[in-house]
């Protein structure tokens, strides 16, 4: 993988031992350009120095027009580390076997560079480099390293990629630096295809894991934890220093923490690591046990993967959104090559293909290039369909005498409330309700359930997520599931009619009928293929289906933009009153940062001495956590809610909060130890995993009342009065819940919250969510020179004023078409 694209420093670059130590390989040169400056094979440090400085090999000219200059940017180290268990089996195997491995970790390197230069290689042209880009050839030296600077092993190489291209013409200039940051996480994932391939090929099994890579079967994780020296050192530099542990802030903790490296002969640390292995069952002998052997790939199955492999990186492009760039895609296939035995010439030739056929629909418009395929267009124009097929069934009706009653009943209903109630039971196929955070929807979604139910109707209330359908249960009393949850039940019940024969001309019933209200909460968070099922499922079924939901609120994690196409369709009433903040400062800033306003919302919070600035996020979590504990957080945390963009936030701010607490005397002594993790008694805990036989829902909140290590029990208080007892040995999917994701706290109703405006991707969604939770006080924290406010201010309403809203492909087309019509890349092959 890419650690890190840093900027070249002489005085670090150009130690020698740092890439000419006894212990580790020669330098190779790669990349077309290097050839045609005649550099192959083993590096030279004299051609290295005149190279580095912007001359050529034998330092007679200038390459670059600024060579010589003590500021210029000699050029990037592109790191490619192997999977800790590659490093492993590298180190313990018997010098044939280790061989092999430093030429699958070679090779997989060459395909990295390769990709980097077909995509990531441009100069300019003229002075300042005004004139147009051009395709170069890259210099770069490898140098492939073996140890870390704890002597574990870690088989890794530095690619030293100098700041100079080679053009076509033989002419040559500086890159433009920018395209090879762009392309660091594709390359790195054309590197652990690569590998993977290179691993199968020495007859090993592979794992495939989490985030686009993989580790070797034959390696148990004991034995490669007992080689992580070096990653557990970063995590506690990051720890100690209040920091999540982002890629970003990893690389940075492992420059600010980086040992010198120190001489140990080759031989003795081979020693130590095949002594270290040993304990864990591993030995050079078993490791060459483990290899089986390896056919060659068929010209059939090697097409067949490829295909696959294509299948499955569109499947990726296009989960998150409806559209994806080349760079996209390149990861997505890169990705989806693991395990597959396919190389970078592979990947290269399927995307060819690919934007060869009908499938693939370009879009224009923006300022990267983006596709997406015609079977995306296909899914948004059945959606279209069934959404107009509803939209002209005008049955439905209600009882305007049940309508009366309802209103009547609830005499605090607003008229706002009342005309989303008459809007929604009104006669239709489909509805839509767009209310903000606040105003009160639930409150006159309980009446319009009570009018449909009076008149004959059953409402089967829908959500994403669990613990919204359990708010929509209890605040609407709408017997209430989730949505995979429904669609499960219509395919259980349709395979079972499968196994009974049927009469002739019986249709397979799916459970709803004309007489069911399908009412979706939180239906902006809905993606476009759940969404199409639903309205494809009341469709065949002729059921109403009534989307409650808010646009400006987080969008769907899948690819999304359904909800607003449809409102915009068929059109919607809006709730604006908002209800739950109660002074109007408060409801105008929600409305602010909604808008995307972010700045008016800040200077109102900072008027009032609620934004905090303090420099370095440890200090700025130290003073949430002070001001958290000071507003009886402590006490009573259920009333005060901690929200951060990112889940190395929330883990680092919880942790905090969980020592105040014991400062203060608030926890108990007696305590569990769960994974790595201690809970005490009076800890506060979030569940994170729905189970049926508890009771319990993702984001489910509560306090811990008992620890029974005897029985290895919890008993938990939830928020809501309900006990539950488990054991934490069998179900351990639960963490400290004083902090949480923005993401898991939309939908949440709090007294007290505080917004540590830090890492991750804030925008005018995720800050409207964030700023709306409380009903009595929002406090903000960003991280900045405290003399320097506005500028802090400045930077963070930028970000929350961002406009994230995802738009689904078709809607991208229609504003292309304003310009021109979208054509095909290419013609079916």
């Amino acid at each position: 993988m890419i650690a890190s694209i840093e900027q070249a420093h002489n005085s670090h670059y150009l130690v020698k031992d740092y890439y000419h130590s006894d212990n580790e390989r020669p330098g190779v040169w790669v990349g077309s350009g290097a050839k045609k400056l005649g550099l192959q094979g083993e590096v030279h440090s004299e051609q290295m120095v005149n190279l580095w400085k912007g001359y050529p090999p034998e330092g007679d000219k200038k390459l670059v027009q600024n060579a010589g200059a003590k500021n210029r940017r000699a050029g990037w180290d592109i790191t490619f580390s192997a999977p800790k268990s590659v490093s492993v089996a590298w180190g313990v195997a018997d010098d044939k076997l280790k061989t092999k491995f430093e030429q699958a970790q070679q090779r997989a390197v060459l395909d990295a560079f390769q990709y980097l230069e077909d995509t990531a290689a441009y100069t300019r042209r003229g002075a300042g480099g005004k004139d147009a880009q051009e395709k170069v050839g890259l210099v770069a030296a490898t140098f492939q390293h073996g140890t870390s600077r704890e002597q574990d092993l870690q088989l890794h190489t530095h690619g030293l990629t100098l700041n100079i291209g080679t053009r076509k013409d033989g002419t040559t200039g500086a890159l433009e630096s920018h395209h090879l940051y762009q392309a660091k996480m594709a390359a790195g994932a054309v590197y652990r295809g690569r590998l993977s391939s290179e691993s199968q090929q020495l007859g090993y099994k592979l794992s495939i894991t989490e985030h686009g890579t993989f580790e070797l079967s034959a390696i148990p994780k004991k034995a490669r934890d007992e080689f992580s020296a070096r990653s557990y050192q970063i995590q506690d530099y990051l720890n100690e220093q209040g920091i999540a542990s982002s890629p970003q802030n990893k690389a940075k903790a492992a420059a600010e923490s980086r040992k010198a490296k120190f001489h140990v002969d080759d031989d003795r640390l081979r020693e130590s690591w095949q002594e270290r292995a040993k304990k864990h069952g591993l030995t050079p002998e078993r490791l060459q046990a483990a290899r089986k052997e390896v056919k060659p790939l068929s010209e059939f199955d090697r097409r067949r993967k490829q295909q696959h492999m294509l299948r499955e990186a569109l499947d990726q492009s296009l989960y998150y959104k409806s559209a994806f760039t080349e760079r996209e895609l390149d990861r997505a296939l890169a990705e989806n090559s693991i395990g597959k035995g396919l190389t970078y010439a592979d990947m290269k030739a399927e995307k060819q293909r690919f934007f060869k056929s009908k499938n693939a629909i370009e879009l224009e418009g923006g300022k990267d290039k983006e596709f997406t395929t015609k079977e995306q267009l296909d899914l948004e124009e059945k959606l279209h369909t069934h959404t107009m097929n509803r939209w002209q069934d005008k049955s439905h009706t209600v009882n305007s005498q049940h309508l009366f009653e309802a209103i009547s009943e609830r005499p605090t209903m607003s008229k706002e409330q009342r005309t989303a109630l008459t809007h929604v039971v009104n006669p239709g196929g489909v509805k839509v309700a767009s209310g903000m955070a606040g105003t009160g929807k639930t409150f006159f979604l309980d009446a319009a359930r009570e009018t449909w139910e009076k008149s004959g109707y059953t409402v089967q209330g829908l959500s994403l997520s669990a613990k919204a359908a359990s708010g929509l249960e209890e605040g609407a009393k709408v017997k209430s599931r989730t949505v995979d949850s429904f669609f499960g039940s219509i395919d259980y019940r349709r395979a079972q009619q499968e196994e009974k024969p049927m009469a002739v001309g019986q249709q397979k019933h799916s459970g709803i009928g004309s007489k069911t209200i399908l009412l979706v909460d939180e239906a902006g968070m809905v993606g476009t293929k759940k969404m199409t099922r639903l309205f494809a499922e009341a469709d065949s079924a002729g059921a109403k289906v009534v989307l409650i939901g808010d646009a400006r609120q987080l969008q769907p994690v899948q690819s999304g933009g359904a909800f607003q196409t449809i409102a915009r369709q068929v059109g919607e009433v809006e709730l604006k009153e908002i209800r739950r903040q109660k002074e109007d400062w408060a409801k105008e800033s929600v409305h602010a940062f909604a808008d995307g306003r972010a700045k008016d919302a800040l200077d109102e919070f900072d008027k009032r001495g609620l934004l905090s600035v303090a420099e370095g996020k440890g200090q700025l979590q130290a003073k949430l956590i002070d001001d958290w504990a000071k507003g009886d957080g402590a006490k009573e945390p259920q009333n005060h809610l901690i929200l951060a963009q990112t889940n190395d936030e929330v883990k680092q701010l919880n942790r905090l909060a969980q020592a105040k607490r014991q400062e203060l005397g608030e926890l108990k002594e007696r305590n569990a130890i769960v994974g790595k993790d201690r809970f005490f008694e009076g800890d506060r805990i979030m569940f994170r995993q729905n189970d049926r036989d508890l009771k319990v829902k993702n984001g489910q909140m509560g306090n811990i009342l008992r620890v029974d290590n005897l029985r290895k029990q919890l008993i938990v208080g939830l928020d809501k009065s309900q006990r539950v007892s488990f054991s934490y040995e069998t179900y351990d999917q639960f963490g400290l819940g004083y902090a949480s994701t923005v993401h898991k706290a939309q939908g949440v109703t709090v007294s007290n919250s505080y917004i540590l405006a830090g890492d991750g991707a804030w925008d005018r969604h995720t800050a409207y969510v964030a700023a709306s939770r409380a009903k009595d006080s929002t406090k903000i924290y960003a991280e900045g020179d405290p003399q320097k406010r506005k500028a802090v201010k400045e930077k963070l309403s930028e970000r929350m004023s961002r406009d994230a809203q995802k738009q689904l492909a078709s809607d991208r087309m229609k504003e292309v078409r304003k310009a021109r019509e979208p054509r095909r890349v290419g013609q079916q092959i």
